[in-house]
């Protein structure tokens, strides 16, 4: 009898555990996807951030366009049209501001832009034959009326005000991607310079003995071929802005061909033979490139494993607004090269 009872327990017990266990299963197991409410947001914004704006020509008068794409999310595409409404933001560049990461946003004058104030998401087939879920935005900002107030950091910010379909229904509005951030910031370096500079070819770095900063070139013992002409002589090369403290200029000896490096002012006040100054480190903007053609595209260092030069310092002159730049890359080849540019702003 033991034994019976035993069985009788066990196959009890089983059969309520199973019983509590699909009671707990029937109101999770199923989600209404379908009941998902849809939403309409910018589908290249990123929440609380500023995309970062380059115009190809400052100067120029006439306006550069710009294609916001406006996107309903869901799991289903619209079955009506929804046409959706937007504003400039005083609260988007709010928001941006809580970020104590980045320079403090300025609103952009409204001299500087015009956009289109709606736009009309199509229910339907698009052009490849899918659900139509997008509409976009023409904004159209000028070069020549946007501030270059160095230090100052303009921010343009849109917001999806509203969103309603063509019954009259309101369509709920992404709290993360309902604004969209443009910012145009000039660091107190960016500018127009005049480049003057030397190349210092080595077949292999073991042929680099050093750097002789009285004579502002390898140190005697150095086995290397200097790249003509010598100097190099740019009249203007432009220097832009990547943040605060980071700016790009042209890479090695040739304004373009080469692509861009970065440089970071480090702001660090120390004294020099020259008068006081910060130092200035270079850096690539393609890390770990080792020279390989092709592999990273235009404007990106072009140039293999940059690095700051060893043991020597760049640095940044305020009172006269020069830049000595000091650096050495390898190519893929084995070659090693060693730079200086000297750049004073025009």
């Amino acid at each position: 009898m033991k034994k019976t009872f035993y069985k009788i327990g066990t196959v009890l017990g089983i059969t309520v555990l199973i019983f509590l266990v699909d009671a707990c299963l029937k109101d999770d197991r199923y989600v209404d996807f379908g009941a998902v409410s849809e939403t309409i947001e910018f589908l290249d914004a990123v929440p609380g951030k500023a995309t970062a704006y380059n115009y190809a020509d400052p100067t120029s008068p006439d306006p550069e366009t710009v294609l916001l794409k406006i996107n309903q999310a869901g799991p289903n595409a619209t079955n009506e049209d929804i046409t959706v409404t937007v504003a400039v933001s005083q609260r988007g560049l709010d928001m941006y501001n809580v970020d104590q990461n980045h320079q403090p946003g300025v609103a952009l004058p409204d001299s500087a832009y015009t956009f289109e104030t709606s736009a009309t998401i199509i229910h339907g087939k698009d052009s490849i034959n899918n659900n139509n879920r997008e509409a976009q935005i023409k904004l159209l900002l000028t070069p020549s009326k946007t501030p270059g107030t160095l230090g100052v950091n303009y921010v343009f910010s849109l917001e999806i005000v509203s969103a309603k379909t063509a019954s009259g229904k309101d369509v709920i509005i992404s709290s993360n991607r309902g604004i969209i951030n443009f910012n145009f910031f000039h660091n107190l370096y960016d500018g127009d310079y005049k480049s003057t500079g030397s190349r210092f070819n080595f077949n292999t770095a073991a042929d680099y003995a050093g750097w002789d900063s009285a004579a502002q070139k390898p140190l005697t013992g150095s086995v290397y071929t200097v790249s003509t002409p010598n100097p190099w002589v740019f009249a203007h090369a432009s220097v832009g802005t990547v943040s605060p403290s980071t700016s790009y200029v042209h890479a090695g000896n040739d304004a373009a061909a080469f692509g861009t490096i970065n440089f970071t002012v480090n702001n660090d006040n120390v004294n020099t033979v020259n008068g006081p100054a910060s130092t200035v480190t270079v850096t690539s903007n393609c890390p770990g490139f080792d020279g390989t053609n092709g592999a990273c595209a235009l404007p990106q260092t072009q140039l293999g494993n940059l690095v700051q030069l060893s043991k020597v310092k760049g640095y940044y002159y305020a009172s006269t607004k020069t830049i000595d730049l000091y650096y050495m890359y390898t190519n893929n080849t084995g070659t090693f090269r060693v730079l200086h540019d000297h750049l004073v702003k025009n």
